[in-house]
Order: C-alpha cells, then sequence, then structure tokens
C-alpha cells in the first residue's frame, strides 16, 4: 500500500511540474511580446499584430 502512495506522489509532483512549466513558458511568450511592443513604441515605429507575431513598421518608409 505504501508504493501505491508513493507513486501517486511522483505523479502529482511530475504533473506540478508540468504545470509550471506550462505557465512559465505562456508568462514568457506574453512577457516578450510587451517587450517587442515596448521597443516599437521607443524608436517611434508602428506596431501591427499580425497573429501572435508583432511587427515595428516605420513611418519613414
Amino acid at each position: 500500500m505504501q508504493s501505491q502512495s508513493s507513486m501517486a506522489q511522483t505523479l502529482g509532483v511530475k504533473m506540478l511540474v508540468a504545470l509550471l512549466c506550462t505557465v512559465s513558458f505562456i508568462a514568457g511568450f506574453y512577457a516578450h511580446k510587451v517587450r517587442q511592443t515596448n521597443a516599437c513604441q521607443a524608436m517611434g515605429a508602428q506596431v501591427v499584430q499580425q497573429g501572435n507575431v508583432v511587427v515595428c513598421v516605420s513611418g519613414n518608409n
């Protein structure tokens, strides 16, 4: 019975690690988009968002 308990605990830890990795990846992705947007605005460029991609469009084309 004790081995089933330790297996359940191990599975719980693995699921928690997977969840934390997923949340960390998503948070990093959105943080990158915000930094890219801020960089575009700091250069005076127009921010164009195409799906999940942020594109800087300069007004001097």
